[in-house]
């Protein structure tokens, strides 16, 4: 931050000289001032140099995993609408194993059009999990994905029900 200020005070100062041209005495201050690739924003500590830390290299990972979904409704009237509430169980992983999130709990309500004692349809859950490197909390990722969901109408009720997979990214250290 200090370094960003520093830049920001020699632009400003530099204003002035712009109008003058590449002659003037400030271009050639400018021109002179340098900053060293090793400066550390660090504070020094009592007595240490200020240590200059390795920068850790950021990657996307794609992380994904099963959803099974379920969940009950009641039909009014025997070829009508219902609707449901389907919940279940996620979590998600990389291919290393190294970035999962926790175990997490899933909703998603969707309408179905009850024919012939039969529903069924396409339900898109869409979920923002946690995710952990090495077991450290690091980001949020949104996962998503389609879940094709089937189910018979039984006196005026409906048991739904389907699986599948839901896949996302994240940039982590």
């Amino acid at each position: 931050m200090k370094l960003i200020a520093a830049l920001t005070a020699v632009v400003l100062a530099a204003a002035p000289a712009l109008a003058q041209g590449p002659d003037s005495a400030f271009f050639g201050a400018l021109t002179s001032f340098r900053l060293s690739a090793r400066t550390s924003l660090a504070p020094a500590v009592a007595g240490k140099p200020a240590v200059q830390g390795k920068p850790k290299a950021s990657r996307y990972v794609t992380v994904g995993g099963p959803l099974s979904l379920s969940g009950q409704g009641f039909v009014s009237q025997p070829n009508g609408w219902v609707t449901v509430t389907l919940s279940g169980w996620l979590t998600v992983q990389d291919a290393s194993g190294r970035v999962v999130s926790q175990n997490q709990y899933v909703t998603t309500t969707a309408s179905f059009m009850a024919s012939g004692g039969w529903v069924n349809g396409t339900v898109f859950p869409s979920e923002y999990v946690t995710l952990l490197v090495d077991g450290k909390p690091a980001r949020q990722a949104l996962v998503n994905g389609a879940i094709f969901v089937s189910g018979f109408v039984s006196g005026g009720w409906v048991n739904v029900a389907g699986s599948g997979t839901l896949t996302g990214s994240a940039l982590v250290d």
